[in-house]
């Protein structure tokens, strides 16, 4: 029985792991719009800013059932972006940040999670909220350090391969990350929901691009 192509089976697991990211995309996007909705019928029209304070308490728990639910979907396409580089870096690629951002974004998305899951049942216990909000903080900082080195991954793919669709996809992934971070330093109840969409509307747009370039690759090149 002839042996699988690594190099292959590794380009074909960083592309599912795309896939699995643009998946999470266009959900986040849907359950943010999904969020504002409920708003606007929650506080009525016209939607002010000083109403959306007063009630922030209902986006807040909201939105942390929303990103418990949706978050495994990003750690999987991350555990399956990892193994892709892993196998590729094993033929002899030196895509080894794909790697270590791989294993540092799972460890920073899985923080995320386990602060989101603790802070649902407890945002009424004050003493409790501070400890979980910190491991949310801290998991996200780590995970967007993990995005940034597989971001660096993707690019550095795109010039082995010589493919601009997957370099751009990663330029863009690094725009991600840049914009992430700004968002969350930033983070205001009034304008958290468009950020998130807009946030997510660019990850939506990377990860067709790399899925694309990656098609490319498996298509034409002859490995």
């Amino acid at each position: 029985m002839p042996q699988p192509n690594m190099e292959r089976v590794g380009l074909e697991n960083i592309r599912k792991g795309a896939k699995y990211f643009l998946i999470y995309s266009v959900l986040d996007i849907i359950a943010s719009v999904g969020v504002f909705i409920i708003l606007l019928s929650e506080f009525h029209l016209p939607l002010t800013i000083n109403s959306i304070v007063a009630r922030s308490g209902v986006y807040a728990e909201i939105a942390l059932i929303t990103e418990a639910i949706l978050l495994p979907i990003f750690i999987l396409s991350f555990l399956r972006t990892r193994e892709g580089f892993k196998l590729l870096a094993t033929s002899g690629r030196n895509l080894n940040k794909g790697i270590l951002g791989g294993t540092i974004a799972v460890i920073g998305y899985v923080l995320v999670l386990a602060g989101l899951i603790a802070l649902i049942p407890v945002q009424s216990q004050q003493s409790v909220m501070p400890i979980a909000g910190r491991i949310v903080i801290g998991g996200y900082l780590l995970s967007l350090v993990g995005v940034f080195l597989i971001g660096t991954a993707y690019v550095g793919a795109g010039n082995i391969y010589d493919n601009k669709t997957m370099k751009r996809g990663g330029i863009l992934i690094l725009t991600w990350v840049l914009i992430a971070f700004i968002v969350g330093i930033a983070h205001s109840e009034p304008i958290a929901i468009f950020s998130e969409i807009f946030v997510s509307s660019v990850g939506l747009l990377s990860a067709y691009l790399i899925s694309s370039g990656l098609g490319q690759i498996l298509r034409t090149k002859q490995i």
